[in-house]
């Protein structure tokens, strides 16, 4: 159950939860407060390690693993090393890529050589050096980058890519932790004028959040919209699902959003697609020259580390991971070593399947 606060603003409604809850409270909802105007949220002590409950009452597929605790597990159980000496000896031994290990590696779309540097990584020794390899790894050979420096200039990003991917929701993760947390000033336009609801769904978020809010229906409202927000830090783009097989459509969305004021696109996925068709979606969206990757619905899929494949292919640096609905928690940073927690969680959950059968 969650505990319920209330303030003026959702950042003084955070702050009481943090307060009392400890910094690593999970924020499960932010509404209207019926009392007095202001905003409630409720919010719950943190449960590391496990998928916040989504809408239907139900965790995710796969569940998170501790890849650090998991590994030291497995290393207490592999027992007898390939000299048989006993796990705790193996600590700090290294041996090749196993070849069951690069083939399960590159059935996330990793390349070759990439899976075999990585499946080499796994065999670092004890669960901190292989994490610290894989990491090292993954620094070299795939890019990550937050989708706001840590200077104050303008920031005006578009979120594109098909529908149903999480856009909205993201963009309204995105919002409340850049106007709470991090102290931006951020104003919210929505293009999504087709979908039933679209404008709604941001407008409720802006309007609990405090923050500016504009509808744009074309590239000359888009240049006023621009020019209202120029004190804003940041301006978050809705834009509607595109089918990237729609040429026509593909282009109509380039030509909304070339407004004089630049606008960097990031293309928008989510990982319960098939991965041939995130392949040949990004290259469809090349159209819009997006500058990076936000990979949503992680916690939808037991193929979570198919991210590190896209992002090898795509050659994008990746901005953003989504794994939930919930508003502004189930967002992350992208780096290097929580590529390396999804894979090696990913393999841990292989070696216990393959020790139960035996």
């Amino acid at each position: 159950m969650g505990q319920t606060f209330r303030a003026a603003t959702v950042t003084d409604a955070i702050r009481q939860a943090k307060e009392e809850l400890g910094p690593d409270a999970l924020i499960l909802e932010v509404r209207r407060s019926a009392f007095d105007g202001g905003v409630e949220i409720v919010a719950a002590t943190g449960q590391t390690g496990e998928f916040p409950v989504t809408g239907n009452g139900r965790t995710g597929p796969l569940p998170r693993i501790d890849a650090l605790a998991a590994l030291r597990r497995r290393a207490s159980r592999t027992g007898s090393a390939p000299n048989g000496t006993s796990g705790e000896s193996d600590i700090g031994r290294s041996w090749g890529p196993d070849d069951l290990d690069v083939d399960f590696i590159r059935q996330y779309g990793v390349s070759e050589r990439l899976a075999s540097d990585l499946a080499m990584a796994c065999g670092a020794g004890s669960a901190l050096r292989r994490h610290a390899a894989v990491t090292h790894v993954l620094q070299r050979r795939i890019s990550t980058e937050d989708l706001v420096g840590t200077g104050h200039e303008r920031v005006v990003a578009a979120l594109v890519g098909p529908s149903g991917v999480g856009k909205t929701t993201t963009i309204a993760k995105l919002a409340a932790i850049f106007s709470a947390t991090r102290g931006r000033r951020v104003a919210l336009v929505t293009t999504d004028t087709y979908r039933v609801g679209g404008i709604a769904q941001l407008k409720t978020f802006a309007e609990i959040l405090q923050l500016p809010f504009y509808t744009v229906y074309t590239r000359e409202d888009l240049d006023h919209a621009l020019e209202e927000t120029a004190e804003a830090d940041l301006v978050l783009v809705d834009t509607p699902g595109c089918n990237p097989y729609d040429a026509a459509m593909l282009k109509e969305m380039r030509n909304l959003i070339a407004s004089n004021t630049p606008v960097t696109c990031y293309l928008t996925l989510a990982m319960t697609g098939d991965f041939d068709e995130l392949i040949a979606a990004s290259q469809r969206f090349a159209l819009l020259n997006p500058a990076g990757l936000i990979a949503t619905k992680l916690d939808e899929t037991r193929r979570a580390p198919a991210v590190i494949g896209l992002v090898e292919q795509t050659r994008l640096p990746l901005t953003y991971t989504c794994a939930g609905p919930l508003v502004p928690d189930d967002i992350a940073v992208a780096s290097p070593a929580a590529l390396a927690d999804l894979l090696l969680s990913a393999m841990e959950y292989r070696y216990q399947r393959e020790l139960v059968r035996q």
